[in-house]
Formats: C-alpha cells, sequence, structure tokens
C-alpha cells in the first residue's frame, strides 16, 4: 500500500487524509500505510477503513478537479 500512496503523499499530506477523514493523528495513517508493528502486531487498515481512504482520494481528487481560477 505504501508504494500505491507514495505520489498521492507528496501531492496530499497524510495529515490532511488522517485528521479530516479518519479524525486520527498522522502517525495513526503512516502506521497504517508502512505495516509499523504496534502493540506487537502489523498495524493495518480495517475494511471500513480501505473504504473511507479510497472514498477520501476520490473526494480529493473531485475537489482538485473541480477547482479553476479565475482572473
Amino acid at each position: 500500500m505504501r508504494i500505491e500512496l507514495e505520489e498521492v503523499s507528496e501531492i496530499v499530506p497524510p495529515a490532511y487524509n488522517a485528521n479530516n477523514y479518519f479524525n486520527k493523528s498522522r502517525s495513526w495513517l503512516h502506521q497504517r500505510i508502512n505495516g509499523a508493528v504496534v502493540n506487537s502486531k502489523p498495524a493495518k487498515f480495517t475494511d471500513e477503513e480501505v473504504k473511507t481512504l479510497n472514498f477520501a482520494l476520490k473526494d480529493i481528487a473531485k475537489k482538485i478537479g473541480s477547482t479553476k481560477v479565475s482572473l
């Protein structure tokens, strides 16, 4: 998952997704993306959290795609 999200992380800070879509900290999101060991177990997303992450990515894409600058 880390590789899939690498480029997106450069465009949209992970803290934005963590705060706005999960109400969690940036470190919480990084732990799951990177599979860090937490309480002796690898951290991973639940099925519901994967759905939330996919929604977040689509929602951000929609917001960026509908943004335009007027002169």
